[in-house]
């Protein structure tokens, strides 16, 4: 039974088939994500580290990660929130080809993520580039209500290309 098990692994041949652009299985661990994150590690991390230009860092715990984020079309911002029980803090990402740092965080294997040195945006065309990073705490709402920093436009469901929210 062991013999006919480990022939069956073994013979095993990786899926062929073609997956989609945005399909989250298709990010390409291999290369490096930048000057504005450490390395994606290949397994669960316990916490986010995120380093902003002049003020202090702070450290999020993935388990505290909430079911709700959200992330622009063109992969300019996103934001996730962290919620504790006594606490809530939203954290946006503004900057350039975000997909695979939203996805690295969503996956719990991104340990750092960083402001440039600089304000400036020196990355190159198709390179991940952070440009700010926001934390904000979120005040608790009436129960059944939404808080108000996590509220959508109500004139407009969708920002505009490049603006964040």
């Amino acid at each position: 039974m062991v013999g006919e098990l480990s022939s069956i692994l073994n013979g095993a041949k990786p899926s062929t088939k073609a997956k989609a652009k945005d399909d989250p299985d298709n990010i390409d661990d291999s290369q490096p994500l930048g000057s504005s994150a450490r390395v994606a590690v290949a397994k669960w991390c316990h916490g986010l580290n995120v380093i902003r230009r002049g003020k202090h860092g702070a450290m999020f715990q993935y388990q505290y990660l909430a079911v709700h984020s959200e992330f622009s079309d063109d992969w300019t911002w996103f934001w996730v929130v962290f919620a504790g029980q006594h606490e809530m803090w939203k954290v946006k990402v503004i900057g350039r080809n975000l997909r695979r740092y939203f996805y690295c965080v969503k996956e719990h294997r991104l340990e750092e993520i960083r402001e440039p040195a600089t304000d400036k945006d020196f990355a190159a065309d198709g390179e991940e580039i952070v440009l700010k990073i926001e934390v904000t705490p979120i005040e608790s709402a009436p129960q059944g209500d939404v808080p108000k920093e996590l509220k959508v436009n109500p004139e407009s469901s969708q920002p505009e290309r490049g603006v964040a929210p």
